[in-house]
This record gives C-alpha cells, structure tokens and sequence, in this order.
C-alpha cells in the first residue's frame, strides 16, 4: 500500500500568481501527481489547516480576509503563518510575498531540519521575493521531488493516517529503505506503537525496530525525556533509540527504538495467553528497579500534591458528588518514598520477548514520583487502560472494584490472578506506607475519569472505596 501523494497547500490571492506557484508544483519530477489546494483568503486558509494534513505550504502574507473581501492585508497572511508554525510545525514552508524589512526576523522564526529523509538538514521556512518567482518555484519543484520519495515509500500492515504514515516514511528513506512491513504492539490512545520492518527495493528486510507515533510536540517531550531522566532508569530495562521524526509528518511524528525483532508482544497481549510470561516480565522488572527503591528518599508527601502530580490540575474532572470528598483528602499527609518512576508504566509500554524479558518504551513522564506507581499503575492499567479491554472480559464487577484491598475477593473471576498477585506484591513491597498505595491508585483512577465513559462507572466506584480507605487511614 502506497500512501497518499503529496498533498500542497497553496496560500495566494492573485491568480495568475496561484497558476505559477501551481504549474511549479506539477512540474516537480515525481511519480504520481501532488494533490494541490489553493486558497485565496484567510479563512479558506485556516479551514484547509484546520481539516487536512500537507506536506508542503506556499504561503502569500498579503491575502483577503474571506471571499466577500478582495483588500489583501499583510496581517491576514502572518495570522495563516502563525497558526501554520504553532500547529504544524513540522510542515516547510515557503513565504513567496513582497519583500519588508520584517521579512527577515520572520523567516529567522524557522529552523532547519530533515523533513524528506535525506539524512541533510533543509529550511523549514524560505522567503522569496515575488519579483523573484524563477527563484521561488525552483525551490518548490525541489521539495515537492524530495516530498514524492518519501511519499512513494510502501507501508502495509496497518491502516495509519497521513501524518502517521509520513512519520514512518521518513524514517524509512532515512534508512535507505524502500518500503515497510508494520505490526501493531499497541496504540489505543493518541500514540500508536508499531513494530516496523524496513524493506530494500527487492522486498527484503534490512532493519527492525520499535516506533512510537504521536503528536508532534508529545514525542519530542519523548525524545528529550530518553536524553535526560530516562537515562536514570535501569539500563537493563531500556531499549536504545534508533531515531525521531519530527518534520516532514504534518502534526505527527515519531520515536524509534531499535532491537524490535527480539520484542513482539506487550504485557497486555501476554495477559491473553501467556500469563507466565507477563509474571516474569514483572520479576524482571522488580529486579531491575531494585536499586532505585533500595536508595528511595522517604518524605512526607499532601495528598494535593501527590494527587497533582499523577493527575494534573483538573484531576478531578467527571468525578460528581465525589470532588468534595476527595479535596477534604488534600491536607493528608501521607508518608511515600519517592524515586525515579517509568510514570506510564501501562501494559502497552512494557514490550516482552520470547523469554520473558521485558524492556519500556515512551518515557515522556519519566520523573521522580512516589516508589509505588510504577506497580499501581501497571496492575490498574490491566483493569483500565483500553489495550486490557479484550483480555478481561466481565471481571471486575463494581463490587469487586471496592474490594480492591481485599485481594481474595477481588480476585474471584480474574482471568490473569498470578499477575494482579505478583504486582501488588511489588507495589507493597516498595511503598513506605499503606496510605502511600491507596493515594496513587486514587491518583491514578481519577485520571481514567477523562477517558472513555464505559469504564467510568467502575473508576467511580474504586475511587469512592479507596476515599474511604485513605479517609479511615487518616
């Protein structure tokens, strides 16, 4: 399956100028032809940005408003500029318009970048002065070529979007691949995570590895991350970034690890049928943070703070006659040991190989947080978290959820009992305190209260037993 071809947003008032801009587009050395969009004023402007992904943008700055105004002003065109590098950062961009001394501080505002896969770092915004159109469509053909590579790198496998699919493309072009295979190993939230195989041009793979596709800037905040805090976490447990795209994917991009052929299941998936292997997945894992929770520092910690720092600020959004129970829990203090946390250590974000050896991906919230959450939020997440969905079936029922301190009868019906035993052992086992385990579940089962409405009924009924839990704990 090839993707979409490049898709072109043309930005200018004057036709007979949009015609140039156009005839240099199509006559760009590509094999299919670009989809080109042109919009003659402000708002057909945002309404294109608003509905589509692009992979290039010719833009005026002196456009009309709407349709029933034929005034061109400049602020009209950098309002369109403004909401392209706030919202799609990751797109080229060229300004052809009349040249101002302003020009230059805007064209400043660019970076450089590889948005074609091709190892080198090109503009990411250009200016050309409309008396130098030859100049200007020179520069169009180039990208457009460079865009058509990418675009006619092969992906099949699995259904992605434009942005999504041009994160992968890029990276595979950087790889000297011609095409890929993908397998998905999760993504039931705004990231997928997609095991990517990259192929030559005779159909054989070259290279394996882990991609983690999301929202541009969340997948920066990633890449940071693995530069700095997550280099603290358990080498053992790491796998080694292979990559990032974060231009040439419209709104998206992507984080790649390397070693993918070793890890082809997540612990969600090794809950379906093959229970053993998640239990070691979690031993190893105990094991590998050992060390961490050995040299925890132990702090009296506000149940606000506490809860802030898992859920956010609007943490207790959807929770109803609840809220102002929960808020008579913030001046609790609750003593936590605290050291450096995964901090969405769901099933999805635990990859397992054959012999049970886990290694963790996505580490944008990788911080110092309570000892435990790790622990409690992988245990919740198999209740929770949408990827657990297929392998819990029934269980638990409302009544088992408010149960949840009384192992035995929480456990009546578990289809994955071993697991839910083993990681409960481990979150106990490094909380300083009882209170400190109960808070983060609370923490954590409030967050899941902005998420789907099927499980709220379940997160409302364990947030309001563990409330009383904390409360009688006081």
């Amino acid at each position: 399956m090839i993707g979409p071809p490049v898709h072109i947003l043309i930005v200018e008032d004057n036709e007979e100028h949009a015609a140039a801009l156009v005839e240099a587009c199509r006559g760009a050395e590509a094999p299919r032809p670009p989809m080109i969009e042109v919009a003659s004023n402000r708002e057909s402007a945002l309404e294109f940005l608003e509905e589509n992904d692009f992979d290039l943008i010719v833009c005026d700055l002196a456009i009309p408003f709407d349709g029933s105004v034929s005034v061109p002003e400049r602020k009209h065109g950098e309002e369109v500029l403004d909401t392209i590098l706030k919202q799609c950062g990751g797109i080229p961009v060229i300004v052809c318009s009349d040249a101002e001394d302003s020009v230059g501080g805007l064209v400043r505002r660019g970076t450089h970048a590889d948005p074609f896969g091709l190892g080198s770092d090109l503009a990411m915004l250009s200016f050309h002065n409309k008396e130098d159109l030859p100049e200007c469509k020179r520069q169009i053909k180039e990208y457009v070529s460079c865009a058509a590579g990418v675009a006619d790198v092969e992906l099949t496998g699995v259904d992605l979007n434009h942005g999504e699919g041009r994160a992968i493309q890029v990276f595979a072009r950087r790889a000297e691949g011609a095409g890929a295979t993908l397998s998905q190993l999760g993504g039931h939230s705004a990231e997928k995570t997609l095991r990517v195989e990259v192929l030559d041009s005779e159909g054989r793979g070259t290279r394996s590895v882990v991609a983690k596709i999301g929202d541009r800037a969340r997948i920066q905040r990633e890449a940071n991350k693995v530069r700095t805090m997550a280099t603290r976490l358990p080498p053992d447990l790491m796998i080694g970034q292979a990559d990032i795209v974060i231009a040439g994917a419209a709104r998206k991009g992507g984080v790649f690890y390397g070693f993918a052929d070793r890890y082809d299941r997540n612990v969600f998936a090794c809950l379906l049928n093959d229970e053993a292997a998640a239990c070691s997945a979690v031993d190893a894992l105990m094991h590998g943070f050992s060390a961490l929770h050995n040299n925890a520092v132990v702090a009296p910690k506000r149940f606000s703070m506490l809860r802030r720092s898992i859920v956010g600020r609007d943490g207790l959004v959807n929770s109803g006659p609840l809220e102002g129970k929960i808020r008579d829990l913030d001046d609790l203090e609750i003593s936590t040991s605290s050291c450096i946390q995964h901090g969405d250590l769901h099933g999805e974000n635990i990859l397992v190989d054959r012999a049970g050896k886990p290694v963790l991906i996505d580490y944008a919230k990788t911080a110092n947080a309570c000892g435990c959450l790790d622990a409690v939020t992988l245990e919740l997440s198999a209740v929770f978290h949408p990827g657990a969905q297929a392998g819990r079936g029934a269980w638990p029922s409302v009544a088992q959820v408010s149960a949840w301190g009384d192992l035995d009868s929480y456990l009546i019906g578990c289809p994955y009992p071993e697991f839910i035993k083993t990681v409960r052992s481990w979150a106990i086992s490094v909380a300083e305190s009882q209170q400190e385990v109960e808070a983060v579940a609370l923490a954590y089962v409030l967050r899941q209260l902005r998420y789907s409405e099927d499980i709220r009924p379940l997160a409302l009924a364990f947030a309001k037993s563990t409330q009383e839990r904390l409360s009688s704990l006081a």
